[in-house]
């Protein structure tokens, strides 16, 4: 989405910018995609993706990292144009009911994710030699 919204920026950076802009005021199925995509990129951690692309990636590590530097980018070129358009500092400042609903989420989400990547590792590093049912539930 970033990558085709910067492409019709940059023919007329002022006048293309003013017209999304206009068109998340006026047009409703507009202001839905913008605002649709701006709920989906708050509830992204990237951090938290990339924690998993380094813990998790060993047999092509390289190539895992370039593409997860391409999703990154698009991530973070998206986010800026959203914001942008949007006329926010920050991801869904229009919802503030929504954004607190967001960040409580991701409270108790990115905490389940490092157990996932802990758990996914001990699992790979045991092979078949481990109980797939039981080993997992271990946190030992």
């Amino acid at each position: 989405m970033g990558t085709t919204l910067e492409e019709f920026v940059n023919e007329e950076p002022e006048e293309h910018l003013k017209l999304l802009r206009y068109f998340y005021l006026k047009w409703p199925f507009f202001k839905m995609v913008i605002s649709k995509a701006e709920m989906t990129l708050a509830k992204v951690d990237i951090q938290m993706a990339e924690h998993y692309v380094h813990e998790l990636s060993k047999t092509d590590k390289v190539r895992c990292e370039r593409v997860f530097e391409q999703i990154a980018n698009e991530y973070y070129l998206t986010r800026n144009l959203v914001l942008s358009i949007a006329d926010h500092k920050r991801l869904l400042d229009g919802d503030p009911v929504l954004q607190q609903s967001v960040r409580l989420r991701n409270g108790t989400i990115v905490p389940l994710g490092f157990l996932q990547v802990s758990l996914l590792k001990r699992l790979r590093e045991c092979g078949n030699h481990c109980n797939v049912w039981y080993y997992p539930l271990s946190l030992q």
